[in-house]
């Protein structure tokens, strides 16, 4: 049922759109409805297939910035409500629990990772040389997507983050005079998150399942006549 949805999906892509990005777009939303909306998916040679899981995001920002983080997390509350993204910060450890180690915890197994880029963030000694530089090595070895979000202006192509894609639209910090409010700017933040959302979903869709070794018996092979 699965692969005949996604087929008849394909076929109404392909009639309507003739820009590839847009076929991709509209393939990854239908993954994406199926994926949420079934119990689970199911491979083409009829094995039961795994749910797919939020993509985790982990937010790493400096205290000055806590408002920022505060508007980043009612945009992406849609993505949310969807259960496209589970959004963590160092706000969600609770009371008791040593903070350093659970943020490398939350660094090495998340998925996305956001840097808030402002001057502040720049400036802080935890954020640029410990929790920026962790976020960086794993992007390096392909284990998870790191965006810089350019809150405000600031030196930062200089640094490593100048090598990365980042949000919103042509790098324009939100809080300056390129967008008509901050409403505009996370908005597109929130879409650039989107996208790689699909792309990260796609790529743990495609992905083929780990088959456990079977041990197999030995058989004698059997006597050719000549």
């Amino acid at each position: 049922m699965f692969i005949i949805v996604i087929k008849a999906e394909l076929a109404y892509t392909e009639h309507y759109y003739n820009n590839a990005d847009e076929m991709q777009s509209k393939f990854l939303h239908c993954i994406l409805s199926l994926s949420y909306n079934t119990p689970a998916l199911v491979t083409s040679e009829g094995r039961p297939g795994q749910k797919l899981m939020a993509v985790t995001v982990f937010v790493c920002y400096t205290r000055k910035d806590k408002r920022s983080l505060e508007k980043l997390k009612i945009h992406l509350k849609p993505l949310q409500h969807q259960r496209l993204i589970d959004v963590r910060y160092d706000g969600d450890i609770s009371a008791g629990t040593e903070w350093e180690p659970e943020i490398t915890q939350q660094l090495e197994t998340a998925q996305v990772i956001l840097l808030l880029v402002s001057p502040d963030f720049i400036d802080s000694e935890h954020c640029y040389n410990v929790e920026m530089k962790q976020a960086l090595e794993r992007h390096e070895r392909g284990e998870a997507r790191v965006i810089p979000l350019i809150l405000r202006p600031c030196f930062w192509r200089i640094t490593p983050l100048g090598k990365l894609q980042a949000l919103p639209r042509d790098a324009e910090p939100i809080i300056g005079r390129g967008w008509r409010n901050q409403d505009a700017g996370f908005f597109d933040v929130a879409q650039g998150i989107y996208r790689v959302v699909e792309e990260v979903t796609l790529l743990s869709f495609i992905q083929p399942p780990v088959i456990p070794a079977q041990t197999s018996m030995s058989v004698k092979p059997e006597k050719q006549s000549y």
